[in-house]
């Protein structure tokens, strides 16, 4: 799904959300905007501005799951939560992360949201709900620039290999392994 508008992603004008870029790359800062009060014209230029700076930030927003899953719709389709750990929330679309859950806990390590199965989700809306009082920190790394940021040779050498993603918890029993191309061979 994609959406263009004639908008600027950046201003200072109260007339829609303000985009306030973060990086050269990567993060911007989304001002005047009220994420449960979104015009299809807001909708239009948070999703241009996601897809040009990867990561948003809104805050001082209260959102229930309701108007996270309302969010998300607004966006694009939904997913589960996660395809293999159920939810424990309200909402089937939410997946809760505990950095107390040591089966599901992804606080620690570096990982990418669900991309083994067959059709990855574009984005994820994470809300924080409770934070700890020190750490919860997530970080964003922008692997577009990291390729184009390659000699031109070494941008060749990715483009001949073939991969598998997998999800896996630790035990053989709980791999999933997904083939990129399968849905080409089916």
């Amino acid at each position: 799904m994609t959406i263009t508008t004639d908008k600027p992603t950046t201003g200072t004008t109260n007339l829609g959300p303000r985009i306030e870029p973060l990086g050269p790359s990567i993060g911007a800062r989304v001002r005047a905007v009220a994420l449960r009060q979104l015009t299809d014209s807001d909708v239009a230029v948070v999703h241009e501005a996601l897809l040009r700076h990867k990561v948003l930030f809104f805050s001082g927003q209260e959102l229930t799951d309701d108007d996270q899953v309302a969010l998300g719709n607004r966006l694009g389709d939904l997913t589960a939560g996660h395809p293999v750990a159920k939810s424990n929330g309200s909402r089937a679309e939410i997946y809760n992360i505990d950095s107390t859950d040591p089966e599901f806990s992804f606080s620690d390590v570096w990982h990418t949201d669900v991309t083994f199965v067959q059709r990855p989700p574009a984005s994820s809306i994470l809300r924080a709900v409770t934070l700890p009082p020190t750490g919860g920190d997530t970080q964003w790394a922008d692997s577009q620039a990291a390729y184009r940021s390659l000699a031109e040779p070494v941008q060749h050498e990715p483009d001949a290999l073939e991969n598998a993603h997998e999800h896996s918890t630790g035990s053989t029993d709980s791999a999933m392994l997904v083939d990129a191309d399968a849905d080409a061979d089916a």
